[in-house]
Formats: structure tokens, C-alpha cells, sequence
């Protein structure tokens, strides 16, 4: 998936308003087409760079622990 892509649709998701149970959904189907944690991460990391303010930063920020497996067990994504 084309990282550009990849942020378009991942801002998407995060702006939704979806809770975090909806996001790591997401996250979980785009890890079953085999996007990768990395992959993500560089998204991401382009999103935060385009916040449009603190709440987005905060909730990308949010969204990047999960991705990285700094989470519960139960929102982990991606193996160790």
C-alpha cells in the first residue's frame, strides 16, 4: 500500500471519532493484507506531522503506542 494512501486512510479512521476498540480493528485488518508495523508507523508519523491541532497529535500519539505494542494485550496488533 502506497504510504500516502496509507495516511489518507489512516486519518480517516483516526478523525471518524471511532473509539480505540475500532481503531485497532482497523489496524488488525490492515495487518491481515500485510501492511507491517513499519508501514504504519511511517504513516503515522507523516499524520502527526500534518495535525491540525493538540487533539489529533494526541490521538495519533495514541494510536502509535498501540501500533508500536506499547498497549494492553488485548489491542496488541503486531507480534513482538
Amino acid at each position: 500500500m502506497r504510504n500516502g494512501r496509507l495516511s489518507e486512510d489512516l486519518e480517516e479512521v483516526i478523525m471518524a471519532g471511532h473509539n480505540l476498540r475500532e481503531i485497532v480493528s482497523a489496524l488488525r485488518q490492515y495487518q491481515r493484507r500485510g501492511v507491517t508495523r513499519q508501514e504504519i508507523q511511517l504513516a503515522l508519523e507523516a499524520l502527526r506531522d500534518q495535525a491540525r491541532d493538540e487533539a489529533m497529535e494526541d490521538r495519533i500519539l495514541e494510536v502509535m503506542d498501540i501500533v508500536s505494542g506499547f498497549c494492553s494485550q488485548e489491542n496488541t496488533v503486531w507480534d513482538s
